[in-house]
């Protein structure tokens, strides 16, 4: 994807559909800044596909941090080390 991603000007109709799919996999990997940076200018054909990906990365990245945030909470860097 990657690779495809990069020679958009040798497959210029594969492209909007490789940066939709590598937005995925970079979701997935939790990499959210570069999912959304593969969601920038949308042809318009793919527009709502983009937008629906960029509000699934989005959600995605919202709860990461949020669960983020409660275990900090649940665990402080103090009361963990005591148990170490």
């Amino acid at each position: 994807m990657t690779w495809l991603a990069g020679r958009g000007n040798d497959f210029p109709e594969l492209l909007p559909v490789a940066k939709l799919r590598l937005a995925s996999v970079y979701a997935d990997q939790k990499k959210f800044d570069e999912a959304l940076a593969q969601l920038n200018n949308p042809p318009e054909a793919f527009k709502a596909l983009y937008d629906d990906r960029k509000g699934d990365v989005l959600i995605a990245q919202a709860r990461s941090r949020r669960l983020l945030q409660r275990g900090k909470r649940r665990f402080p860097a103090s009361s963990y080390r005591q148990h170490l």
